[in-house]
């Protein structure tokens, strides 16, 4: 606009020209129009380089004395150029000038009356060529002046300059720039001198339009503009007052719409130094835009290559939605996914240097009230936003400052303090975060796998990108601080949940913490929290009571890598449900780790190290256990996707336990373990250390137990040797403690689900699938009413088979031996196979220990004495062990000297019979005797009874009925026999005496023996060394 205003300012100085030559020409020539038109107009002609024309001149002098006057009318200059509009450079109406001649003449002062320009057109062309129409004046060939300027006149007054209705076309093709302006009205009156002056100009336009083409072009257009200036001006300083008003002004660059159908206001008090070129915007500016009105105060100083400033505004309280309507196109539509509503109040500071790239500094102060924000792309909108927020911006960056700006979303309401930088690119935060969060308005933050509800009472500092924070990328945001929590809830893959009511939490992103296992990028430390519940769905569920946490989380927004988690945990009590069981833990604290498995990242391994003060567990409703001390030390793997619940838990633990306590349905009186210490993997179990207490036994048991996981899945034989050593069992309670027990597989579903016969107990089962070996080793021990000491030897239970190998003690009663044989197949169809050895045995306590050696061999409650006894049999038992006879069969040695025959009723009938001396004692000197059993009949085979100087021999056969029928023969001194008939119905009942035929008397002269006696005896041999043959070497004292 200026190029233009100063082409117009040329030409009409050029008219001024013309003006004093006609007024020259008319003080020598006094003429009248008709004669002054003709040489004005040749003097145009002569002087201009272009075609003019003019139709009138009138000269006023006399009648206006001392002022002179001249009136030119329809004046033109024509110009053309190729191009052109137009080829009219020039072409006013009326032009009018009066001034006061004799002044002018004499006194060197200028007084302009009057210049009046109407009804104008200037066309003002430069083609590419760089060729303009206004170049129409001889070139000026006088040396060029460098003297300082000076004015001319001592004194100027301009009463009245004007120029009406006056439009102006402007085209440079070279430069690419048109402007056109319709109804220009310019008005000037001023005085002036050589130091001091004053001045009143005004400008007023109708539709300004300007155009300039570029890389981008620039359209400016307006329906209204006016300018008013007044000032004054004293030696180098002029001061005074600037009004502007703009109507419609529209402005786009390019495509871009900056400034569409705006309405502007300016008005600037100024003080400017010419010399120094300084200018002083005094208080009291403002620019109005569009009523948004904004207050100004600064200066602005032009230096040789800068433009340097200091420039204060402010504003009243302005409407953001009107506000963002000014805004061009362009920045509406990096904010168009932005809604904002409210008030705001901006004052503020524009300082420093305008220089190429280099812009100067700007702050701005804004206070906001009642404001609402919403964006797309971030999940919430922000409400009732009050405070200050200092916006900064700079060549290199922006940013602004946060000042204790409150925000309300939903439920949730905060203080913000801070800082937002890099506002064009990056927008990074430095924010400190204070007030109350309800977690259900954060959930867009949260990650999908993830499920946060509750409030919370916060106190954060955090520093992120907005992009970092909407997208959730934890390992670019930095957050550090507290949150007070109420009726937390936390849920990750439906899986993971936990609730806490109250609780204080403090967040760290990334985590300070050092952990070996992985790396933490989330650290969370749980305080103040009295109840608590955590739940593993499907797997476990825990609630905690009076519980602290040090929690370290992995990236849970890494989808390559499995989630880990680091928990150190000190709790005043903490309850546990795994499936079936029911855990109450007393002080438990320690470390806990979730990872991904090594061998398999699908998996999560569970690493716990624990310590508590007590431990209580329930198995369903028929196993519970209690402890003082607990350690536990391990991980352990779970498998989801195994069938089994025990599959689904690798465990690799190392577990100490003091003083446990466990009681079952079968076991109602518990066993206690004052002390464990064991090793437990997926596949293996080592026992260290394990003292157990059952009733009176008091016992240890070690070693190993292997090939767990194949006996679980029914794939292998679960595996075990074990030491049990012991200063005191009592054996019939384990008996009894064990009944029931066993284990359950598919082989013998048919065998568990029968019930034992007549309301018996039921009997143990002996496990199939396993092979266990058990080293006994008893100082002490009791069987039924029975003590046994030095008891040692195998218990072996191999796929269904219960062994008892070499098995050895001694008791008050004898020295033992002992091989058997036991199999469950069915409840009430158990087999049991013995090799028994009772060595110096008392028998009369051997018959109160083993009640059933009565049934079998009936003869022995006749003695009393020490001998030894030996005996082969298996046979099959109910439920409750009672010996099905049916089933039994067996081979029997009895051995003893010098025993006592018990009086009795057939002792005293048979001893009558057979002469027998009386004694007060009955002395056996030997007996040998060998027998066999089938079903339920015993065959007695020949033996020799001594006694003084009798010799007896017995033989026969008896059922386990308790009938029988013996021969005895009495071969010294006398040879006589007699039949003993035994039934419960009849009693005894003995043939007559009669000499017999004896069929033993050379039975044991084995030089008398025939062929049959042999095998007899032969027979009996066979039958005594195959029983003795397992004995073992006793160790005498």
């Amino acid at each position: 606009m200026k190029k233009p205003l100063k082409i117009t300012l040329i030409s009409i100085g050029s008219l001024l020209a013309v003006l004093v030559v006609a007024i020259l020409i008319a003080v020598w020539f006094v003429f009248t129009p008709q004669r002054l038109t003709p040489i004005v107009r040749n003097a145009l002609q002569k002087n201009i380089k272009c075609q003019s024309d003019l139709r009138e001149v009138e000269l006023t002098f006399f009648s206006t004395f001392p002022n002179f006057g001249v009136k030119l009318s329809d004046v033109v200059l024509i110009n053309p150029i190729k191009g052109s509009a137009s080829d009219t450079l020039l072409r006013v109406n009326n032009l009018v000038g009066k001034v006061n001649l004799t002044k002018f003449l004499f006194d060197k002062e200028l007084i302009i009356n009057e210049i009046i320009l109407q009804n104008g057109f200037v066309n003002i062309y430069t083609d590419s060529t760089g060729t303009s129409n206004y170049d129409v004046f001889p070139s000026d060939t006088t040396k060029k002046d460098t003297t300082k300027f000076k004015m001319p006149f001592d004194f100027i007054d301009i009463k009245r300059v004007e120029i009406e209705r006056l439009s102006v076309l402007y085209t440079d093709k070279q430069s690419g720039i048109d402007s056109k302006i319709k109804n220009l009205n310019l008005s000037l009156a001023a005085t002036l001198n050589q130091e001091n002056g004053n001045a009143d100009f005004g400008l007023a336009a109708d539709d300004v339009w300007f155009y300039m083409a570029d890389t981008a072009s620039l359209d400016v257009s307006m329906k209204k503009l006016s300018l008013d200036i007044d000032g004054s001006k004293n030696k180098d300083k002029i001061e005074g007052t600037m009004k502007s008003g703009i109507t419609a002004l529209n402005v786009t660059k390019g495509t871009d719409k900056l400034i569409v159908n705006r309405d502007l206001q300016i008005e600037l008090p100024l003080a400017v130094d010419i010399q120094k070129l300084f200018v002083d915007i005094k208080n009291g500016g403002f620019i109005d835009i569009s009523n948004n009105k904004i207050t100004i105060e600064g200066w602005i100083h032009k230096l040789e290559k800068l433009i340097d400033m200091d420039i204060k505004f402010d504003t009243d309280w302005l409407n953001i939605g009107k506000i963002i309507s000014l805004l061009p196109d362009n920045l509406k539509k990096t904010i168009s996914d932005m809604t904002i509503e409210g008030d705001i109040n901006v004052s503020g500071e524009v300082q420093g240097k305008l220089q190429g790239d280099t812009i100067p500094s700007i702050m701005a102060n804004i206070d906001i009230k009642h404001t609402k924000y919403s964006q797309k792309g971030l999940p919430m909108t922000l409400r009732d936003i009050n405070g200050q927020i200092q916006f900064n911006m700079n060549s290199k960056t922006s940013d602004i400052q946060l000042n204790k700006l409150r925000v309300k979303t939903g439920k949730s309401a905060i203080i913000l303090d801070g800082n937002i930088a890099d506002l064009s690119d990056r927008q990074r935060c430095d924010l400190q975060i204070n007030g109350n969060i309800d977690f259900e308005d954060i959930k867009a933050f949260v990650p999908d796998s993830m499920q946060l509800r509750g409030t919370a009472k916060t106190n954060l500092k955090g520093n992120f990108t907005v992009k970092d924070f909407t997208a959730a990328n934890l390992k670019r945001i930095k957050l550090k601080g507290k949150l007070d929590t109420r009726n937390l809830s936390f849920v990750y893959k439906d899986t993971t949940k936990l609730t806490m009511p109250t609780g204080v939490i403090t967040v760290a992103i990334p985590s300070a913490k050092s952990n070996p296992k992985f790396k933490e990028l989330v650290g969370v430390t749980v305080s103040n929290a009295p109840t608590a519940d955590f739940e593993q769905v499907g797997t476990m569920r825990a609630s905690l009571q009076n519980s602290a946490f040090d929690i370290g989380i992995s990236d849970v927004m890494d989808k390559k890598t499995p989630l880990a988690v680091k928990c150190s945990y000190n709790i005043d009590r903490l309850g546990l449900t795994m499936d079936t069981i029911t855990a109450q833990i007393a002080k438990p604290k320690g470390d806990f780790y979730m990872l991904p498995s090594k061998k398999n990242k699908n998996l999560n391994t569970f690493m716990v190290k624990l310590l508590s003060a007590s431990f209580d567990a329930n198995y369903g409703k028929n196993v519970s256990v209690s402890t003082a001390d607990v350690a536990v030390n391990g991980d352990i793997t779970y498998d989801a996707t195994q069938q089994n619940a025990f599959l689904q838990f690798l465990p690799h633990f190392d577990i100490q336990i003091d003083r446990m306590d466990v009681k079952t349905k079968e076991l109602a009186d518990g066993i206690k373990a004052p002390r464990i210490d064991f090793q437990l993997t997926p596949d293996k179990l080592n026992i260290n250390k394990g003292r157990f207490v059952v009733k009176q036994s008091d016992f240890n048991l070690a070693g190993t137990v292997t090939n767990i996981a194949d006996y679980i899945k029914n794939t292998g034989m679960l595996k075990a040797n074990l030491d049990f050593t012991s200063d005191m069992v009592n054996v019939s309670e384990l008996m009894e403690m064990v009944s029931s027990f066993g284990a359950k597989d598919s082989v013998q579903k048919a065998a568990v689900a029968e019930k034992p016969q007549n309301g018996d107990k039921e009997p143990f089962m002996v496990p199939w699938n396993v092979d266990v070996m058990l080293n006994t080793k008893v100082s002490h021990g009791k069987v039924a009413e029975t003590d046994i000491y030095n008891l040692g030897g195998k218990l072996i239970i191999k796929d269904g088979v219960l062994v008892l190998e070499q098995m050895g003690f001694t008791c008050e009663a004898a020295k033992m031996q002992l091989t058997a044989m036991y199999r469950s197949e069915r409840k009430n169809h158990l087999f049991t196979g013995i090799d028994f050895h009772l060595l110096d045995i008392e028998i009369d306590k051997l018959i109160k220990m083993i009640p059933q050696i009565d049934t079998i061999v009936p003869m022995l409650r006749y003695f009393a004495g020490k001998g030894e006894f030996h005996l082969a049999a298996e046979t099959y038992l109910n439920s409750n062990y009672d010996i099905k006879y049916s089933t039994l069969r067996g081979a029997s040695a009895i051995e003893g000297k010098n025993l006592v025959l018990i009086d009795n009723e057939t002792f005293e009938k048979m001893a009558k019979m057979l002469l027998f001396k009386k004694k007060t004692k009955n002395v056996v000197d030997s007996l040998a005797v060998e027998l066999t059993v089938f079903r339920d009949e015993v065959e007695l085979f020949p033996f020799l009874l001594s006694m003084d100087n009798y010799q007896v021999v017995l033989q026969g056969k008896y059922n386990l009925s308790q009938s029988y029928k013996i021969k005895a023969e009495t071969i010294s001194p006398v040879r006589i026999g007699v039949d003993l008939l035994y039934s419960q119905a009849k009693g005894l009942k003995l043939t007559k005496l009669k000499l017999l035929k004896l069929q033993y008397s050379n039975l044991f002269k084995p030089e008398k023996q025939n062929a049959t006696q042999k095998q007899v005896m032969e027979l009996k041999k066979m039958i005594s060394d195959a029983l003795k043959a397992n004995v073992k070497p006793q160790n005498n004292p």
